[in-house]
């Protein structure tokens, strides 16, 4: 059957099986990763989901031969190649981007004394070097423990400024930081792996201000 002659009632099968996926997909996704934007959860799971019940509903309507001559080859090989690329971008972009800012949220609400060695901060042309033991680390710390996701929209920065923390394990992260305009205090740190997401420090503001005195 040609795409343009595609009827809904003789592929019902392939429209079940990727609802159903799409559906359990997405769950998954807001399971795995709760803290993320929730619009971009939704999109992996779509993509993700769409393009696995387009391959157990494409089987299930090819396995009886009599449903041959109702199934569109135009429509199915034209679904595989959209829900192919949305899935590759999904699982090669996406997917790898929820699960690292999930994991920077974890990674900033739980250090400690411990894991930092020091810190650097670059604001206003001033460059601030803290050591381990100092009491910056110390109020960052405390601020940290209650770092959530946050997806800024549109919205602009009050101040900027660099931030890179040094851990004892000889690694380092270093993040954009800013403070947000409808989140006067509170800051936000763009870290490297995150898609769109900005792991926010609330009450930062202060801590941001005691680095300035």
């Amino acid at each position: 059957m040609q795409s343009k002659r595609v009827s809904s009632k003789s592929h019902w099968r392939i429209f079940v099986c990727t609802l159903v996926a799409v559906i359990v997909s997405t769950f998954a996704w807001f399971v795995r990763t709760p803290h993320a934007f929730w619009f971009m959860i939704l999109w992996v799971g779509l993509a993700t989901g769409s393009f696995v019940g387009l391959l157990s509903g494409s089987a299930w309507q090819l396995y009886n031969r009599k449903r041959w001559p109702q199934t569109s080859g135009c429509f199915i090989v034209a679904s595989f190649f959209a829900a192919g690329i949305m899935a590759a971008v999904a699982v090669a972009l996406l997917a790898p981007a929820l699960n690292n800012e999930e994991l920077l949220r974890q990674q900033f609400r739980s250090l400690t004394a411990s894991d930092i060695s020091a810190i650097d901060i670059d604001i206003k042309g001033r460059h601030l070097h803290e050591t381990e033991g100092a009491r910056l680390i110390s109020m960052f710390i405390s601020a940290a423990r209650a770092a959530t996701l946050f997806y800024p929209s549109h919205e602009g920065s009050i101040a900027e400024f660099s931030f890179t923390m040094h851990f004892k394990n000889g690694t380092s992260v270093s993040c954009e930081g800013d403070v947000p305009e409808r989140h006067a205090d509170d800051v936000t740190l763009k870290c490297p792996g995150a898609l769109a997401g900005r792991v926010l420090i609330p009450s930062g503001r202060k801590w941001l201000d005691e680095t300035q005195a």
